[in-house]
């Protein structure tokens, strides 16, 4: 069986990662797994809508396995978010290929940033470049030109270019056995920015989501704005100072401006205009803002523990069996069954519930704690 991995946020599902899986399949995939953000989004947000939710549909349009990345992943820089997912990956021991869209369609350019940027002194230099005031994007852009010529700028540029380098990074760092593939992602105005806009307006989405889709059923609980932003804010002014530096990517006076702003600020937008500087990127100051309400300390450069399946499509349950006999780590459905596997898992498990719950806390109507225990498992007939 060939399976490949994608690594998605489906915030929400919609006709572009249906392409993906096409490609998948164009490209001789038996299988395909996704790895999945759950509650909460890369971008420092909440999901449109619940991981259980994204998952179902998933299942339903295509994928024949959908596993959670971590929240203390997902809410983490792109490069150890990309670390996590080709992690769990590559060792759930099914998987022969990682697939990803591109701004730029290859693999080859992106390889020559990569190993532009495995190197030690590049690294330094970028980092010289940081203590210059540089935020990490434009420090690593400036090197690049520098080495590689302004051509290659534009490998840095599109938030798939930059995950597919951070990929790329992960499997060689590793010495993972993932075949990487990419392909030319065009503008075909198949967003799922736009398809969250014209859902929290309750306008009409039917040229974006798949045609069967059931996805607006899905959304008639969502997050409530208002109450979320109170509920963060909440959070963050019982935190002491200490508690601010204890967060990861933190440094350069980052825990103290946070500190400082969210004893004051009225609203999120007012605190993340307060902390956002040249330096700190608009994106960097959301995850470390959510990672704070969550309570998500400390790095998040480890291996995922487990791999805990959200949902199960038509040859999931295939791909299960294969992975009983070449997964390097525990796997399966029950949250709590995984936390039992070992301490450290036990942790990692005690986050996602503490994730899960604050993100249904903070619905128009509030759910009961324990969904990570009681949500029963999604499986495609």
């Amino acid at each position: 069986m060939k399976v490949y991995g994608i690594v998605c946020e489906c915030n929400p599902f919609h006709r572009g990662h249906q392409k993906i899986i096409q490609t998948a399949r164009e490209y001789g995939a038996d299988a395909v797994i996704g790895v999945m953000s759950g509650d909460f989004v890369q971008r420092g947000e909440p999901a449109i809508t619940s991981k259980f939710g994204r998952a179902e549909q998933m299942a339903r349009h295509g994928f024949d396995l959908v596993i959670e990345l971590p929240a203390r992943f997902v809410l983490s820089s792109a490069q150890r978010f990309s670390a996590g997912a080709v992690k769990i990956l590559n060792d759930i021991g099914v998987v022969d290929t990682l697939l990803f869209g591109s701004e730029c369609g290859s693999v080859q350019r992106m390889e020559d940033v990569v190993q532009l940027l495995l190197s030690k002194e590049i690294e330094d230099r970028i980092k010289d470049r940081q203590e210059e005031g540089e935020s990490y994007p434009v420090a690593r852009e400036n090197v690049v030109r520098e080495e590689l010529g302004d051509d290659y700028v534009s490998v840095l540029q599109g938030g798939n270019n930059l995950l597919g380098i951070e990929y790329l990074r992960t499997v060689r760092m590793t010495d993972s056995n993932l075949k990487v593939e990419t392909f030319r992602r065009e503008e075909d105005g198949l967003t799922a920015h736009l398809a969250r806009e014209l859902l929290k307006k309750g306008e009409d989405v039917s040229g974006i989501l798949p045609e069967d889709s059931d996805f607006s059923c899905s959304y008639e609980n969502p997050i409530d704005e208002r109450i979320f932003e109170r509920a963060v804010l909440m959070r963050l002014r019982e935190m002491k100072e200490q508690d601010f530096a204890s967060l990861e990517d933190i440094s350069g006076g980052l825990d103290m401006r946070l500190y400082k702003a969210s004893r004051s600020a009225a609203s999120l937008e007012e605190l993340y205009g307060s902390v956002k500087t040249k330096r700190y990127t608009m994106s960097r100051v959301k995850r470390t803002t959510l990672r704070a309400a969550l309570q998500l300390k400390g790095s998040s450069d480890m291996d995922p523990p487990y791999a805990r399946v959200l949902a199960i499509g038509e040859k999931g349950t295939d791909v299960l069996g294969e992975m009983k006999k070449e997964a390097k780590i525990p796997f399966g459905d029950s949250l709590k069954s995984l936390a039992q596997t070992s301490p450290f898992a036990d942790a990692f498990a005690e986050e996602e519930r503490r994730a899960t719950d604050f993100y249904n806390l903070n619905r128009v109507r509030p759910l009961p704690v324990g969904e990570d225990f009681t949500h029963r498992l999604f499986v495609l007939k």
